[in-house]
Order: C-alpha cells, then structure tokens, then sequence
C-alpha cells in the first residue's frame, strides 16, 4: 500500500549514497517480481524494504544473492507457515477488501496509514 515517494525523506539524508526507491508491479509470479527488482537495482545493493517490501528483499537475497550486500528489514516476515495461520490471513484480507469495496478510498488509506 506504500508508494516509492515515502522514503524521500530517508533518501534525501543519504546525500553521498545512490538510492533507488522503488515501485513493484503486478507480474505473474513470484520469481518474476523477483526478475523485475533485480533488473532494477545493481549488484551488491543493500535492500531496505517495509512489510512486502522486506519479503521481496529476502527473496532476493535468497535467491540471486550477487544483487544483496544487505538487508534492513521493517515489519517483514518470511511468510506464514502452517496453513491455518494462512487461511486465519486469507480470511482477514477478504474483510479489508470487503472494506475497500464498501468505504472510500480516502478513508481506507486515513485508516490503513
């Protein structure tokens, strides 16, 4: 739900430092997106990622490795691990898209944020 501008204020005290702030788009797999950030940034970046953003940094990192020289991660996780915890997780998502759908944008993201 984030955009590439909320790290300008992070970016802008990194004067010395190339940074790339990113948006990723929908793609058809997971390796995909993997593809698409990495024909993004150059080799031995260090990722700084926030919530879907750090598990795409790990995935990076684990799976083209040559592109990570570190990770910073906030509020990210590798992803739920028994099938309980994810249906508990598809089940709260359909409710947040039932609330998109009902509520308006506006007010979603005031909540959301």
């Amino acid at each position: 739900m984030g955009h590439s501008s909320d790290w300008d204020s992070i970016r802008y005290k990194l004067p010395d430092c190339e940074t790339h702030s990113l948006e990723i788009g929908v793609t058809n797999s997971w390796h995909s997106t993997l593809e698409d950030l990495a024909a993004s940034i150059p080799d031995r970046s260090i990722i700084v990622g926030y919530s879907m953003g750090a598990r795409l940094g790990l995935g990076l990192a684990l799976e083209m490795p040559q592109k990570v020289a570190g990770l910073i991660f906030i509020s990210g996780n590798p992803g739920l691990e028994s099938e309980a915890d994810r249906e508990q997780r598809w089940d709260s998502d359909l409710q947040v898209a039932s609330r998109i759908e009902t509520e308006s944008l506006e007010h979603f993201l005031q909540t959301w944020y």
